[in-house]
């Protein structure tokens, strides 16, 4: 059966980046409109009637009757149970199911939201806030601690597992912005593995 390319909302953001991860390592056909966020194009009344939260990526499949997909992880989830056909990236085994949904949950309610606070009293607030910034500063250094120790726990190639799952796919594009903010990652070690681990496959070339 021919794929016809799925549409693509996005923009430049780690969030967009989780979705380009797993369409280009499903090599989904896909047609990318990109929104920019200077204009404000994610809140018009044409993107909200797709996106009610106004917020991208929200992806739109033509295979399975138009199929509108907002939030990141649920179009996560959404691609590895209809277009993974090893079954790796979203396993049926309710354990190693579990474990996938634990930290993809975490990147999205944790992890990204941290650092998305962090950023804007950083670079978008209109005034310094001392305690805002160290605030969020601290609770995103405290999380990377909690996924270097569960790293270090468990001895794994990847956060739920040795093979990659849609978890992999949330959480390193945020571990890359980190980097690019000049975060001191070193002494994450298992951390830094981690990415080594899944910068080292040609999806990630």
């Amino acid at each position: 059966m021919t794929i016809q390319p799925i549409k693509f909302y996005t923009g430049d953001s780690p969030t967009a980046m989780k979705i380009h991860l797993i369409l280009a390592h499903l090599d989904i056909p896909h047609e990318d409109v990109l929104l920019d966020v200077h204009k404000n194009e994610q809140k018009e009344d044409w993107y909200v009637k797709i996106c009610p939260n106004g917020r991208f990526p929200t992806i739109v499949d033509p295979n399975h009757n138009d199929t509108v997909v907002w939030e990141s992880g649920a179009i996560l989830m959404y691609f590895a149970e209809q277009y993974d056909t090893q079954g790796t990236l979203y396993p049926k085994d309710i354990q190693k199911r579990n474990l996938v949904n634990v930290w993809l949950m975490w990147q999205m309610s944790e992890l990204g939201p941290m650092y998305g606070q962090l950023v804007h009293f950083l670079m978008a607030a209109p005034e310094a806030i001392d305690y805002a910034v160290k605030r969020y500063l601290d609770e995103l250094l405290r999380l990377l601690s909690v996924l270097e120790l569960h790293l270090s726990r468990s001895g794994t190639k990847y956060v739920a597992g040795d093979e990659l799952t849609i978890a992999d796919f949330a959480i390193l594009p945020w571990l890359a912005t980190c980097e690019l903010m000049g975060l001191d990652m070193s002494k994450y070690s298992h951390v830094v593995q981690y990415q080594k681990n899944a910068h080292a496959l040609p999806l990630f070339q």
